[in-house]
């Protein structure tokens, strides 16, 4: 990834103020041509912005919230947010727009929906499994296919009378728990 949206530094006020103040600079600068200060200006949007939402959850966890202009295949197709551990976390709403990865060697979530990203940061491995069961009960049972034949297709697209033969091959959710004894 161009920058590591997982990471959870925060920026203090004054670089808020700071990177706020140059984006007004940039925007008011009227020795740039029209192209320029729009050049400039996406050149900054760009830039790693401060954190503005951090919260806890339900679960006692720390929630980072940040926006990316970008879809969820930056996740998906990051070679080293793969290597650092991230592993999908199948739910029947994911779409170019919507994905849920977990990471169960950093105690860490990640959500992403149409920009918004949430990258949830967990104490331990309690509040870690907590987060997880927690996903599993909003998301219900994951499925990484369906395997049907053509009758099945359209009851499975169209609706109706359930009729053909379909396998759904669920995701093993057991894989993204840390075990707490290996961790005490």
């Amino acid at each position: 990834m161009e920058r590591d949206i997982t990471r959870t530094d925060l920026w203090t006020k004054e670089q808020a103020q700071a990177w706020s103040n140059r984006y007004w600079q940039i925007r008011w600068d009227k020795t740039l041509s029209e192209d320029e200060r729009r050049v400039i200006l996406i050149a900054h949007e760009n830039e790693f912005r401060p954190v503005r939402d951090v919260y806890p959850n339900d679960q006692g966890n720390t929630v980072v919230h940040r926006h990316r202009s970008a879809d969820r295949y930056i996740f998906d197709f990051d070679a080293d947010f793969r290597a650092a551990g991230w592993l999908q976390f199948d739910t029947d709403q994911d779409a170019w727009y919507f994905g849920v990865w977990v990471n169960p060697r950093l105690l860490r979530t990640l959500s992403y929906c149409e920009g918004d990203v949430y990258l949830v940061v967990c104490a331990d491995a309690q509040h870690y499994n907590a987060e997880i069961k927690a996903l599993c009960e909003f998301h219900g049972e994951g499925f990484e296919m369906i395997a049907c034949d053509m009758d099945a297709a359209q009851c499975l697209l169209l609706g109706g009378e359930p009729k053909g033969k379909a396998t759904f091959y669920r995701q093993d959710r057991s894989q993204f728990y840390v075990p707490t004894e290996e961790l005490a």
